[in-house]
């Protein structure tokens, strides 16, 4: 057997040698590798070891899980074993060894001893609201290597500089050791300090904490304690492997029988106060950055975790119009990592959830930017319909961030409007709005109708900016087999204004013309014909662009 101190050289040895390392691998078959920004990254060794053998790894198997003969049994038993290993002075490690074709591979991930605060993290303020919660139930999810561990360790330790209260953590292994604060820390790990989780858990109850950290809802039998400690006056946080939010709920659904899931979806109502789901990705010049989705609770998703999610109603939807509270998807945080410049175009759409609307928001964040490189003198005007329908929000207020839009109308159920598109050309521009009623319209219930708003104006004559588009006729529009076109004129401007006003398709086709032009010539004499265009800007913002563009010519005298 590998003697201690070979063993803390050679993990060492891989620990510093690549930036940022998170991991460490043995493969029989593969040299040793450590992961650093995602990647397995070979490593050298003096004398040179160019792939493990099944003996070596088996060895430094042993090494690791040490004198414990119940992690031994484990391992032979099930094929896996979990531990923590420390080198003194240094670091310790998260150990999973596992059997794969007969033989032993390694997996060691390092664990920082630096406990990072919310703000040095820089999560959102929500995170303060729940360290701040009294009771119920907080799940951080997502793939294993998200930082799961790394943004609960946060949110306790900010219980921990606000809260005198006790706080009992149950972890395989303990990752992250917190220091006595305002709070009481008690934390406990398997193998050396319990059993198995579900005796752990049911103690754990008799020993008075107000805050418990499960390391990970890994079974039914442990969300069913879990939520048994939640319904009585704890705040229990954990973690669960799962893509977003909502596939959280359906996940923990899904680990009970069929006959009890009206039940567990009702304790799971009782007590839910937070879902985050994270992804990592990778940073523009290198390392990760974190992206959240985030979900509270509100009557909708109560709804949602009761009954389960339609085609009308989504948890998703839910998050996509509730940034005021705090909540996002993932598409909106990863939209504003974009934004921010912290992630390429490319990496936001492999990580995103939905790429047509993370699509759709990168194209608005290009446009509203103008002109990028003044040297060109270059002006983006698109009249496509994400272009149409960002003006359309703008005269809708409240309407949220992006399609599709639900709107309640009191006493006449809820409106569920989609992506426009643009039909015609020549003189006539029409917007069509497919549209869906939910609940009751006139007292009638809604059975899923489907239908479509027009609203036309003519696009082609003139140089005005902006054209006025009056509300068109409805078609399609039945409830309960009812004709309801007439009713629902009378209660449809509520939600579509009667008339609005958008860019001139041909004024628009002018602009793009003359600066063209420019952009070609680059002569002095087109910055009167631009100034013309530039009065009859159809926002400040494009009139700002314009106007840079005017600058930029007069400055080079040309």
């Amino acid at each position: 057997m590998l003697r201690k101190k070979d063993t803390d050289r050679i993990l060492m040895t891989m620990l510093r040698s690549q930036k940022g390392t998170s991991d460490l691998n043995f493969t029989p078959g593969k040299p040793l590798q450590v992961e650093a920004g995602g990647s397995l990254v070979p490593v050298a060794l003096d004398p040179p070891l160019e792939q493990l053998t099944p003996y070596q790894t088996e060895m430094l198997a042993l090494a690791v899980i040490g004198k414990d003969p119940g992690q031994y049994d484990t391992l032979v038993r099930a094929g896996s074993a979990d531990c923590a290993y420390e080198v003194p002075g240094e670091c310790r490690f998260r150990v999973n060894v596992f059997q794969t074709k007969q033989t032993y591979s390694l997996v060691l991930r390092k664990l920082e001893t630096k406990i990072l605060t919310l703000d040095d993290l820089g999560l959102p303020t929500i995170f303060k609201d729940m360290a701040a919660e009294k009771n119920g139930l907080i799940l951080v999810t997502g793939a294993t290597g998200s930082g799961k561990s790394t943004t609960l360790a946060a949110v306790l330790n900010e219980m921990n500089e606000t809260r005198p209260i006790h706080i009992l953590t149950i972890e395989d292994p303990i990752e992250y050791v917190h220091p006595h604060k305002m709070a009481t820390f008690n934390q406990r790990e398997l193998g050396s300090d319990f059993d198995t989780f579900h005796s752990s858990l049911r103690a754990a109850l008799r020993q008075a904490p107000k805050v418990m950290l499960i390391g990970e809802m890994r079974d039914r039998e442990t969300v069913d304690i879990g939520l048994a400690a939640a319904s009585t006056g704890h705040l229990v946080l954990s973690t669960l492997h799962s893509i977003d939010c909502g596939q959280t709920i359906n996940r923990i659904v899904g680990m009970f029988d069929k006959e009890e899931e009206d039940q567990i979806r009702g304790r799971l109502n009782e007590c839910l106060r937070y879902v985050v789901n994270q992804r990592l990705l990778p940073k523009k010049g290198g390392g990760r950055v974190p992206s959240q989705e985030i979900m509270g609770v509100n009557l909708r998703v109560k709804d949602m975790v009761l009954n389960g999610e339609s085609e009308q109603k989504t948890f998703y939807e839910v998050m996509s119009v509730s940034r005021n509270r705090g909540w996002q998807t993932h598409d909106q945080a990863i939209a504003d990592l974009y934004e921010q410049d912290k992630i390429t175009e490319e990496t936001a759409l492999a990580y995103c959830s939905n790429r047509p609307v993370l699509a759709r928001m990168i194209d608005r964040m290009k446009q509203e930017r103008g002109i990028e490189d003044e040297n060109a003198l270059e002006l983006t005007l698109d009249n496509s319909a994400a272009e149409l329908g960002k003006k359309i929000k703008q005269v809708w207020p409240g309407s949220g961030d992006e399609f599709p839009i639900r709107k309640e109308v009191q006493g006449q159920g809820a409106w569920v409007i989609y992506e426009p598109r643009v039909e015609g050309s020549g003189s006539q521009l029409e917007l069509i709005f497919p549209i869906k009623l939910l609940g009751e319209i006139k007292g009638v219930r809604a059975a899923n109708p489907k239908g479509f708003v027009i609203a036309s104006g003519s696009t082609g004559g003139g140089e005005a900016a902006l054209v006025e588009y009056k509300l068109g006729s409805l078609k399609e529009i039945t409830v309960a087999d009812e004709d309801m076109t007439t009713a629902l004129k009378e209660i449809l401007p509520p939600v579509f204004p009667v008339s609005f006003k958008l860019a001139n398709q041909r004024f628009t086709e002018m602009k793009k013309q003359a600066l063209q032009e420019i952009a070609e010539k680059g002569k002095f004499q087109h910055v009167t014909q631009l100034e013309v265009i530039a009065d009859k800007a159809v926002d400040a913002q494009e009139k700002a662009a314009l106007e840079q563009v005017i600058k930029t010519i007069k400055e080079r005298g040309v």
